[in-house]
């Protein structure tokens, strides 16, 4: 299963618990939104190892 979406986009209200791989196919500028989207996966209830792979 995979979930596809923009970072600007992905980083707001949506909690994926379920994944525990978060791949980056282009970056943002803004650093926020990239530390924010990050923490969609890194959350309460998670009960993995996060990885990122930008």
């Amino acid at each position: 299963m995979a979930f596809v979406g923009q970072i600007s986009a992905a980083g707001l209200g949506i909690t994926l618990t379920a994944a525990s791989t978060m791949v980056f196919y282009s970056m943002d500028y803004s650093m926020a939104n990239f530390d924010q989207t990050k923490a969609r996966i890194h959350r309460t209830g998670q009960t993995r190892n996060c990885h990122y792979i930008s």
